[in-house]
């Protein structure tokens, strides 16, 4: 793939698009125009609407019977106008009155007897002025009332306070920032979704189901540029455009809320609270929602294009994005309604997440693990939705279709035999599994940790692989690196265990001085990690250590690792393969210490050639914590461990731990060179399968 001509592919597009000034004036200038417009007309009818209501007078039309001095109640209050009608009922029913205040026949009487009397006000609450009218009534008797109130106890010769024990007084301590995001929160969000769908719909159309209709997409396709190269160029293209569009109706919306508020606000006389509103919040948290923008942008931009890809032109393409467009703006409004938060639940649900974390960085919260749950769950899903868009690119049955319907086969004899899945697809295995394990495995774990654990390792990992594999005819031996470890690979593989538990356990103290884990977290986690010390220990063995020794080894030094190095040399592969072990753990706190042990597992999987040093090392691993924790090692070995989670290793065990990993090295590079390594497995031809 060559970065040269991905350029000069999205110069050429953006080109195009910006030469059409029909296509500028309908993404770009109508809506950073008319939104402002919309949104400070509709500000400025509804305070003129409002300021006539506050200056009418209010008809109140008293109920039949009430006595004089209710009239004259009536009579003293502010823009209250006493209307007599013979059937005030059906007058306030068609608009004639505005409200109607009944008293019983002994209301007199009963204030006379220092009682009380029944009064009743009767209103239309769909009508502003009706409910004003009961506002004035209800303040202004309210008054009458306290001073009677008064009244009575002066002739008792008690003060007020007699029947007020408690004085309480509200006092709103959020900051300006605070109300300031709050305000925003509602809404930005929403605005933020449906603008990067409004800047990615037209071009994700034109650039795809567009060319069909225009006949180009086969003398594109003849040319010596690759299909990758193509989908790249066109995917950055809708994606500048969507991110140019988005961010700049945005930021046209966003300044055009905050000079209506500040107007209002001036004009209500409440003071500066909402001035400058925009500069009030955090410049931070500012930056990182401009950060959360650019996954949710490709999220946004791949799934359209691939939606429109599948299209046979332009009006077909319309009918068949809009929908999704319609969709993505559910989660925005959910977003919006009072009193949904983000959650470990809410955090990976795709969309909502980056809405409720935006609302919560505009107040001025959100944890560190939250802003990396969001990233990660939008992320993966934009590389899924990315390696989809691709894949169908790379199909000709889809891009030269003329057929009505969805132009895609997908029956295994479709799929060419391999000897190791494609880049695309091992991406396509991780980003399965981590969703999996977001929406179902989480859950299940949540019910019962063990079983969870039990579950979630062999149904939603390895049974997905394995069955993946087999229907995209990848040979299972070698795209699993199924081979024989040679006994020097065993042997360093148990060195290499021992000398992580020492080294990893160290990490883990370092890393908590830098990065402490918060006390809610750790209190959620030894929840979700408790074992139940009654329980067999050869399940929870089973459940702790062999079950991921073997389902997320097959995973990632499996099915992972082979893909990947389809693409990329040996050291790179081991970098990312270890990267994705750490995020499939799904914490922040973790990400850094699974990391290192998935390097070194996925190391010695490479150098050994055999997917079993990976288990073994794992197995060992795992194994040792689960002993650790239910105390089934001997005291001199786990209290040590034990204590150095809080106060770390001496040099004399590091420098130990430093020597026997260096022998694991030592000996896996000896076994490397004593054995015949095969080349790494390539892909069959773009275009023939997954």
């Amino acid at each position: 793939m060559n970065p040269g001509i991905i350029y000069t592919i999205v110069r050429k597009e953006l080109l195009e698009t910006l030469r059409d000034k029909r296509t500028l004036i309908a993404m770009i200038v109508i809506p950073v125009l008319l939104y402002p417009l919309l949104i400070i007309l509709v500000v400025q009818v509804a305070t003129v609407q409002q300021s006539k209501i506050d200056q009418a007078t209010s008809r109140v039309a008293p109920g039949a019977g009430a006595a004089p001095e209710i009239h004259a109640w009536l009579d003293a209050l502010e823009q209250v106008e006493v209307v007599l009608s013979g059937n005030p009922g059906r007058d306030l029913r068609e608009g004639h009155i505005d409200a109607i205040v009944r008293a019983g026949p002994d209301a007199l009487d009963a204030l006379n007897a220092d009682g009380s009397a029944e009064v009743s006000i009767e209103y239309d609450g769909t009508e502003m002025r009706s409910r004003e009218a009961m506002e004035r009534i209800r303040e202004g008797l309210g008054l009458r009332a306290r001073e009677m109130i008064e009244a009575r106890l002066a002739d008792k010769g008690l003060s007020p306070q007699y029947i007020r024990p408690i004085e309480i007084e509200s006092k709103n301590i959020a900051s300006a920032q605070k109300k300031t995001g709050s305000l925003l929160g509602r809404a930005l969000p929403m605005m933020m979704i449906l603008m990067l769908g409004v800047g990615a719909f037209y071009p994700a159309v034109d650039l795809t189901a567009g060319e069909k209709e225009r006949g180009t997409f086969e003398t594109l396709l003849s040319t010596p540029t690759s299909k990758m190269e193509i989908v790249c160029g066109k995917f950055l293209t809708i994606f500048c455009l969507s991110m140019l569009t988005g961010l700049l109706n945005l930021g046209s919306m966003t300044l055009s809320l905050v000079f209506t508020l500040s107007q209002a606000t001036v004009e209500a006389g409440q003071g500066d609270a909402f001035n400058l509103s925009l500069l009030q919040v955090s410049p931070s948290n500012v930056a990182l929602i401009l950060v959360l923008l650019v996954p949710l942008a490709l999220f946004i931009c791949s799934v359209m294009m691939s939606i429109a890809l599948l299209a046979r032109d332009f009006k077909e393409a319309q009918n068949f994005v809009t929908p999704f467009f319609i969709l993505i703006m559910l989660p925005g409004l959910f977003a919006g309604v009072p009193g949904v938060e983000l959650t470990r639940t809410t955090m990976f649900i795709p969309i909502a997440n980056v809405a409720l974390l935006c609302k919560q960085l505009l107040i001025g919260q959100g944890s560190a693990e939250m802003v990396f749950g969001v990233l990660l769950c939008t992320c993966i899903c934009a590389t899924l939705s990315l390696v989809v868009a691709v894949w169908l690119f790379q199909r000709e049955d889809v891009i030269l279709s003329e057929e009505r319907g969805l132009p895609l086969a997908l029956g295994r004899s479709a799929f060419t035999p391999r000897s190791a899945p494609t880049f695309g697809l091992s991406l396509l295995l991780f980003g399965l599994s981590l969703l999996l394990l977001f929406y179902v495995g989480s859950w299940v774990q949540q019910r019962h940790v063990i079983i969870g654990v039990i579950a979630t390792q062999w149904l939603l990992f390895l049974a997905p692989t394995v069955l993946i594999l087999w229907y995209a005819r990848i040979d299972l031996k070698q795209g699993l690196n199924l081979r024989a470890p040679a006994p020097g690979a065993l042997f360093a593989a148990v060195l290499m265990a021992v000398s992580l538990l020492v080294l990893i356990t160290q990490a883990a103290y370092l890393q908590n001085q830098v990065l402490p884990i918060p006390e809610s977290v750790k209190e959620q986690m030894e929840r979700m990690l408790s074992l139940d010390k009654n329980a067999s220990p050869a399940l929870l063995i089973f459940a702790i250590a062999i079950s991921p020794a073997i389902c997320e080894e097959v995973l990632f030094r499996g099915a992972i690792l082979t893909g990947v190095r389809t693409r990329l040399p040996a050291w790179a592969a081991i970098l990312v393969v270890g990267v994705l072990f750490g995020l499939m753990h799904i914490s922040v706190y973790r990400l850094l210490l699974t990391g290192l042990t998935g390097i070194a597992i996925t190391y010695l999987v490479v150098r050994s050639g055999s997917i079993f040093a990976g288990m073994l090392v794992h197995l060992i691993h795992n194994g040792a914590l689960v002993l650790l924790l239910i105390d089934r090692v001997p005291e001199k070995i786990g209290a040590p461990m034990m204590r150095a989670q809080e106060e770390g290793f001496g040099p004399t065990v590091l420098i130990s731990a430093l020597a026997v990993l260096g022998c694991a090295v030592g000996l896996t590079e000896m076994t490397a060179r004593g054995r015949v390594r095969s080349d790494p497995p390539t892909p069959a031809p773009l275009g023939s399968g997954a």
